[in-house]
């Protein structure tokens, strides 16, 4: 199983990668952030999903972002320390193994709206 931190710290390291362009190639970026690189264009893909265009730039050796849409990403994990707090809160749920997707898709919700 995934687990959830896990996720919101890859996001991260591959945002921080692409912002400064050193990513390396696939490999290499596959590599530093724990994945297969399969699993690397998967995630790539799910960007893609919501708009955010990422192309390997050959010149620079490095994944970029390329379109209008460049995600924000932060760490979006609160810990609820009393019982109260979490009974106050509007709801929500966590899947078992969440995707990329699926953490992104609050943060661009934010923008959209």
């Amino acid at each position: 199983m995934v687990k959830l931190l896990n996720i919101v710290d890859r996001l991260l390291i591959m945002d921080r990668l692409i912002r400064n362009k050193k990513t390396g190639n696939s490999e290499k970026f596959a590599c530093v952030i724990g994945v297969s690189r399969s699993q690397l264009y998967n995630h790539l893909d799910e960007f893609k999903d919501l708009g955010v265009d990422i192309r390997y730039n050959r010149s620079l050796g490095s994944y970029e972002y390329c379109g209008e849409l460049v995600p924000e990403i932060h760490e979006p994990i609160k810990i609820i320390k009393r019982k109260k707090q979490l009974v106050e809160t509007n709801g929500g749920s966590f899947l078992k193994s969440p995707s990329l997707l699926d953490c992104l898709r609050l943060t661009l919700k934010d923008i959209y709206h």
